[in-house]
């Protein structure tokens, strides 16, 4: 592969507003591309299918690259990568309905410092029980240090996702003996996109330094690229026709559902960047 992703970070324009259908397919199908190029990713039971163009002369991407390394825009490319590896550790290992979503509130808003421990020690007591149960125990957490400006946030508490297995009245007692507050604990339940929302709001809490983490355990779920690349034609038809999209990832991918797409473009180089959801058929979502 010629550039790696990066070239993707390029592509932050979600719903050009100037730009005329016309103009559109000039830059889906313009002549600085030689083809696209297709990444399959599959976290858990959904399948992400992203696709972007393989330009003909590198030093293009760099001079772009280098054109909006001080954009603005890349505050809102980070956010949404972080989202979109949140989403793909979370839907990877924490089984829909089996894994629980946990809030970690305080009655009196404590240091950073003390927060810190008291997350390590509900981690520790989580270990702790896990292990006398003989069951694996995953874990994310995020917590929101500051805000989006930088400052300390007000009101601190703890976002965890964790796998099940035991009884959630003893995760509840973890935290409740230590009369910091209160715990909410509920099922892992996707729609028919995943768990993107969860994904999104955990993200939305990432800032400063001290963004997210996590056990040791966790595994990303690793990426496919198809020797065989997607024409300008095909990647036209794509971004152009929604319901044709739906069609043809659907005939490619007979086992998955079609459940969303997204298409952006950029300021800087041609091309777009399609990314679609589908979702495994039989696996729609449900409660155990």
């Amino acid at each position: 592969m010629p550039y790696g992703d990066d070239i993707t970070s390029l592509y932050d324009i979600d719903n050009p507003e100037e730009e005329t259908g016309i103009e559109l397919a000039e830059t889906v199908r313009s002549k600085a591309i030689e083809n696209y190029r297709v990444k399959l990713t599959k976290p858990g039971p959904m399948l992400e299918i992203e696709a972007y163009p393989v330009l003909k002369h590198k030093k293009e991407m760099q001079r772009a690259k280098k054109a909006k390394k001080t954009s603005a825009a890349q505050a809102r490319v980070n956010q949404r990568n972080a989202a979109m590896k949140l989403n793909r550790l979370i839907q990877h290992n924490f089984p829909e309905y089996e894994s629980y979503v946990i809030g970690l509130d305080y009655e009196i808003s404590p240091t950073p410092e003390q927060a810190a421990k008291d997350r390590e020690a509900f981690i520790r007591g989580l270990r702790r029980l896990y292990k006398k149960n003989g069951v694996t125990l995953k874990w994310l957490a995020v917590t929101p240090w500051t805000t989006k400006t930088g400052a300390p946030t007000k009101r601190l508490h703890h976002h965890i996702v964790i796998t099940g297995g035991v009884d959630e009245n003893a995760i509840r007692a973890l935290w409740m003996r230590r009369g910091n507050g209160r715990i909410h604990l509920d099922p892992l339940q996707p729609d028919a996109n995943g768990v993107t929302g969860l994904a999104k709001y955990l993200a939305n809490h990432l800032h400063g330094a001290k963004r997210w983490t996590g056990s040791r355990n966790l595994v990303m779920p690793p990426s496919i690229y198809p020797k065989r690349h997607m024409s300008k034609a095909r990647a036209y038809t794509l971004a152009m026709d929604y319901e044709a999209a739906r069609t043809i990832f659907e005939r490619q991918h007979k086992d998955y559902t079609f459940v969303s797409m997204e298409v952006r473009f950029s300021d800087y180089v041609d091309g777009a960047y399609i990314y679609a959801r589908m979702r495994k058929k039989n696996t729609a979502p449900r409660r155990r």
